[in-house]
Parts: C-alpha cells; structure tokens; sequence
C-alpha cells in the first residue's frame, strides 16, 4: 500500500523510527508542531497538502494524518481524489497510549495531568535543549521580577500589573496534580528527567508511564482498523460530538446544528439575531473545558 503521510512534528522521532521497516512504502511530510494551538491554520495547512497530493497525481492509495480533531482542526477537511485517513481521537496522547481505553484509564486515576513526550520536548517544548531547571521555574517561589518577561511587561504596563499579567498567565498550572512522561522505548531518560524537573519545580507528582507503538504503526501502515476514520474521496470531515470522533459528509454539504433554531454563535443586536443557548467545548488535553452562553 502506497501512502502519504501529513504528520504534526510531534511524531517525527517515532515515524522516522518505523520508516526502515521491510515493506514501508510511505512518504512523509511533518508539519509545525504548534499548529495544534491555531485549529484554522493547522485545517488550512493539512488542507493545503492534500490539494497538493492529489495535484500530483502520484498513484498513492491513501493520505494518512498524524492528527486527531486536536480542537476540530482536522474537522472541514475535503478528500479530493485519495481517500485520507485520521485517527480517531481528539489529541496525540490516546495516539502515544496506544489506544482511547489506555487514555481513559490514566484520565480517571488523574485527571490533572500534564503529558511530556519525547516528540512534545525535542520538537516543541523544548527544541532549542535549554537546561530543564531555566526552562521550568517556580517565579511564585524566587519571585516574579526573574521572570524573562517581566522588564518588558513593567516598562509597557507597570510593575504590578507586569506581576499580576504573568501570574494570571501561569494559572493555568494550578489545575495540575501529576505530570507524566510517556516512554515509547526509544533511550528517553534524558527527557523523563526533564518532566521530573518540571514536576518539582510545580509541586506535582511524577510518573512515567509505558507508552504503547501499535497505534502509530498500524496508523503508519494505513492498515484498517474502526480506530481510523476513512475520509472517502470527494467527501469532508465532521466532528460527530461523540465516541466516533468524525463522520464524512458530501464535500460541500452544509452541516446542520443540533438544536438549529435555538443555538446562538454569536448575537451584535441585529434585527435577525437568534436567541437562546450555546455549549462550547475544548474536549482536548487532560481537562475538559466548557462553557455555556
């Protein structure tokens, strides 16, 4: 089976990893680890490359993502002429897990957990190896003044205000208990004691926790699988909203809501403006955000 692969740089070490393997027909493109953080510019990047796939007219069986909704930015996708392949999960941690259940059970023994890879660190946290104890750093602990923002923030805003903007920046840690490292068998020590760092430096508890390759290599080999959505050519990708992840649509089609006559996007007091409820929901990460407007 020929495939084309459009991967998040998070899983760089691993695919490169299974590249020599007997058979391997696969080609790969990494893109910029952060997209994940700007859902619209990661769909238009992924789009981009598989217009560009399906232009060349290379005899491929199908494209292969290496994503998951990762905040629906992998949802509105069309399948031009090759079918495209996309895990089904919301993130790369399930992916890492080596399945939705492994996941689950670490989620219910720890919600609050901040995950560490090897691809997360060497690609995107910490590409540049900056020492562990100057990348993680308590400023509640050796005060906010040493913080590497806090001379520019003070001469635009003042020095209180500089303080009270970067603690208001670092909240989010307090929703975490444990950090983990996920350790895929490939010598990782160097970055498990990174996540040790971490985690001492916040107060958390450290785990590391066996990761598991069978979902990236059946992924890699475009093997079939009810894990994997198959986006059919000429088709675009939904987010179902529930344990399917996605579900495909005649490209073009128009997606109705759920509750099409009450829902509210958004209301500036037009004449036509609707009333009622909103639910939006960030299901990603190890938290599960919600708002109700």
């Amino acid at each position: 089976m020929k495939i084309r692969i459009i991967a998040c740089g998070v899983f760089e070490p691993y695919i490169k990893a299974m590249a020599p393997e007997p058979g391997n027909s696969s080609e790969c493109l990494f893109l910029d680890a952060g997209l994940h953080e700007f859902p619209d510019r990661l769909r238009q990047a992924v789009q981009e490359e598989i217009d560009r796939i399906s232009r060349e007219k290379e005899d491929y069986d199908a494209i292969v993502l290496f994503y998951g909704l990762c905040g629906r930015g992998t949802a509105e996708l069309t399948a031009r002429e090759i079918p495209v392949f996309i895990p089904r999960v919301h993130d790369c941690i399930a992916l890492f897990m080596g399945s939705d259940a492994a996941y689950k059970k670490e989620f219910a023994k720890n919600p609050g957990t901040f995950y560490h890879t090897l691809g997360w660190l060497a690609k995107k946290i910490n590409p540049n190896e900056m020492a562990a104890v100057d990348l993680y750093r308590n400023y509640n602990d050796i005060g906010w003044d040493m913080h590497p923002e806090f001379e520019r923030l003070g001469k635009e805003y003042g020095e209180g205000n500089a303080e009270y903007i970067l603690k208001f920046a670092a909240s989010w840690q307090k929703n975490y208990s444990r950090g983990a490292y996920i350790d895929m068998g490939f010598s990782e020590d160097k970055y498990a004691e990174e996540t040790r760092v971490m985690c001492r430096a916040f107060g958390w508890k450290y785990e590391r926790i066996k990761g598991d390759m069978a979902y990236l290599r059946r992924l890699f080999r475009g093997a079939a699988s009810d894990r994997i959505f198959v986006l059919p050519p000429f088709s675009a990708s939904k987010a179902s909203g529930d344990d399917r992840i996605f579900n495909a649509v005649a490209a073009g089609e128009k997606e109705h809501s759920f509750y099409e006559t009450e829902t509210v996007l958004y209301d500036e007091g037009a004449e036509k403006s609707k009333k009622g409820i909103g639910l939006g929901i960030d299901a990603g990460g190890t938290y599960t955000d919600a708002v109700i407007f």
